[in-house]
């Protein structure tokens, strides 16, 4: 699923995961996904939004 959102981001998006482990299995994954997407102007955002 997650490589899926990966590639409906554009430049000026911006992907929100709730927890990291959703977005990747290892830190140096998370570092080539965050490189990925800083490269292609997609910002990230962590964290949980809602009630």
């Amino acid at each position: 699923m997650a490589a899926l959102a990966l590639a409906a981001c554009r430049g000026g998006d911006t992907l929100t995961v709730t927890k990291l482990d959703r977005l990747a299995r290892s830190l140096p994954d998370a570092r080539d996904i965050l490189d990925e997407l800083t490269a292609r102007n997609v910002k990230l955002s962590l964290g949980w939004f809602g009630a």
